[in-house]
């Protein structure tokens, strides 16, 4: 019986492995997992290719808002090949955290670099005014897209945010997934999760 378990291990961490399409490129701050101390929620958010807020909702049983942290509009000052988007590009960066709606819980942060000019003007002004999740904004808009999990692994809690906002654990499980409709990148998301978070 041991055995078996030993097994599905392995599958499972080659199972992670297959779905991660960039993973030997992932950057030098990120370490690896051992998959097996994951639990089943970090299991089920490292691989989500669906909304994350609607995992986290029926986790918690409560709504999850974002919270947006920082917004800005800019040209890219190189060329970025995930967005597949030459220098000069116009972009929106953006910073949330999710947020339980009913307690004080942080259950993400999440960082995304937006091709605005690929997205229908009104959702472009909504993302600029507003604090919808991107997910529920491309559903609200009705756009068909699928989801590029790119490379994960875990990181030491970024210090230099120092805020109230932040998500407090000094360990995070990291994933950077892009957003793709018609073949066209959209938006390049890094999402980080609290290591003991379930």
């Amino acid at each position: 019986m041991a055995q078996d378990a030993n097994n599905t291990r392995c599958d499972f961490a080659d199972y992670i492995a297959g779905l991660f399409i960039a993973q030997n490129d992932r950057p030098n701050r990120l370490r690896s997992i051992n998959l097996g101390t994951l639990g089943p929620l970090q299991r089920s958010l490292l691989i989500a290719d669906g909304t994350v807020t609607r995992i986290l909702e029926a986790h918690s049983r409560q709504r999850i808002q974002s919270v947006k942290l920082a917004q800005s509009i800019g040209a890219l000052n190189a060329e970025h090949a995930l967005l597949s988007a030459p220098v000069g590009t116009t972009i929106i960066r953006r910073r949330v955290v999710l947020r339980g709606k009913e307690t004080p819980i942080d259950y993400a942060e999440a960082e995304s670099l937006i091709a605005s000019h690929r997205l229908p003007q009104q959702m472009v002004d909504e993302i600029e005014s507003g604090d919808e999740s991107l997910g529920r904004l491309l559903h609200q808009f009705k756009i068909e897209v699928r989801r590029e999990l790119l490379f994960f692994g875990i990181e030491k809690q970024n210090s230099e945010f120092n805020s109230e906002d932040q998500i407090k654990s000094s360990k995070l499980l990291s994933r950077t997934y892009r957003i793709l409709s018609r073949d066209q990148p959209l938006m390049v998301i890094e999402e980080k999760f609290p290591v003991e978070l379930e």
